[in-house]
């Protein structure tokens, strides 16, 4: 049994959002993000992280690359490993790709569309 921390579970307020893309957009991002727009009406599709595949996405330069690629790693001027000695920079993050469920944005929230 999860100890309770006034209305959230343990471990529940350290989950990552969801994650969706609008139709226009190759980038995904967070509910939030098109709620403050007012996008009342947009659909959504959601977005699934892309696993095995060798593509990674760095968050200091705001781009993806390939696991191998020579501007990547120890000869770039912003590689921080994870673990303080060498591997995977701490700036490489999960790319991601449209799944198949679509949601329709609603005032109340999101709205499945089947």
């Amino acid at each position: 049994m999860k100890k309770q921390i006034g209305k959230i579970k343990r471990g529940e307020e350290m989950k990552k959002p969801k994650l969706f893309f609008s139709d226009d957009s190759e980038f995904c991002h967070s509910l939030n993000y098109f709620r403050e727009d007012g996008n009342v009406g947009m659909i959504l599709t959601e977005a699934l992280p892309k696993f095995g595949d060798g593509t990674f996405y760095c968050s200091v330069f705001y781009c993806c690359g390939s696991a191998g690629d020579n501007d990547c790693g120890k000869q770039c001027l912003e590689y921080k490993p994870r673990n303080g000695k060498n591997g995977r920079c701490r700036f490489s993050k999960n790319c991601y790709e449209a799944g198949s469920h679509k949601f329709k944005l609603t005032k109340e929230g999101l709205e499945e569309i089947k």
